[in-house]
C-alpha cells in the first residue's frame, strides 16, 4: 500500500493497494486498486492476467500520474491516466524499491534469501522506463566474506544521496546504514546500528 498526493489523475489524492489471489493449480490473479484519497472508495483497478509471482510492493511516482509495482520476478510501471501498463523490467534484486525525487531513477536492494544467501551485494538501478542501468556495488563493505544484505532504502530530498539499510542475523551482519552518492554509487559514510533487526527506513 502507498499514498499518492493530489495530482492530475486524482484531485483528492489516492491510496494505491496491490493484492494477489491464489488458488490451487490455478494462475494467480494480481491486481492494483486505486482508492479515492477522500472517501477510500475504489476508483479504479487493473488486473494482471498472467502469472507475475504476486505483488510485494507498490510506490507512487513523483509526477502523481504513474505507479510502480513489484512482483517476485518483475517490475511494472502503470499509467493512471492512460490506465495501462507502460513499462516492465526484471526484478534483479529481492529487496525493496525506492524512487528519486525527480522520478528519473529507481533503486532496488537485494536481501538474498534472508537466511544463507546474502544476495549480490549490489543496489540495482533503473531509469524511469525500467531499463537497467549500472548497479552500485557494495562488496567493499563485506563482512566475513559475505557481501552486505540490503533491505529498505530511500533517497535524500535532493536526490544526491541514497540511504540503505543493511544487516542479517543469519549471516552475523549487525545492522548498518550506508549513505551512497547517487552519481557514482560510492559509499560516503557507514553508520553502525548495533542491532540485527533492521529493515525499513523513512526520511522526513
Amino acid at each position: 500500500m502507498a499514498p499518492m498526493p493530489p495530482g492530475p489523475a486524482y484531485p483528492d489524492g489516492a491510496v494505491i493497494v496491490v493484492g494477489s489471489e491464489h488458488a490451487t493449480n490455478q494462475p494467480s490473479v494480481d491486481q492494483i486498486f486505486l482508492l479515492d484519497g477522500a472517501t477510500l472508495a475504489i476508483r479504479d483497478s487493473v488486473t494482471f492476467p498472467r502469472y507475475t509471482g504476486w505483488f510485494t510492493q507498490v510506490l507512487a511516482a513523483p509526477d502523481r500520474m504513474h505507479v510502480y509495482a513489484v512482483t517476485a520476478t518483475e517490475l511494472y510501471e502503470y499509467d493512471l491516466v492512460a490506465r495501462q501498463v507502460v513499462a516492465t523490467g526484471p526484478r534483479l534484486g529481492s529487496g525493496m524499491l525506492a524512487i528519486s525525487p525527480d522520478g528519473q531513477r529507481l533503486y532496488l536492494s537485494d536481501a538474498g534469501d534472508f537466511y544463507d544467501f546474502p544476495g549480490s551485494g549490489k543496489i540495482f538501478v533503473y531509469d524511469a522506463a525500467l531499463h537497467a542501468l549500472p548497479p552500485f556495488d557494495l562488496s567493499v563493505a563485506s563482512i566475513n566474506g559475505f557481501v552486505p544484505v540490503t533491505h529498505g532504502l530511500t533517497t535524500s530530498h535532493d536526490g544526491r544521496r541514497l540511504y540503505v539499510m543493511s544487516g542479517s542475523s543469519f549471516l552475523d551482519q549487525l545492522g548498518r546504514l550506508f549513505i551512497l552518492d547517487t552519481s557514482t554509487g560510492r559509499i560516503l559514510s557507514t553508520i553502525a546500528l548495533d542491532e540485527y533487526g533492521v529493515s525499513w527506513i523513512l526520511l522526513r
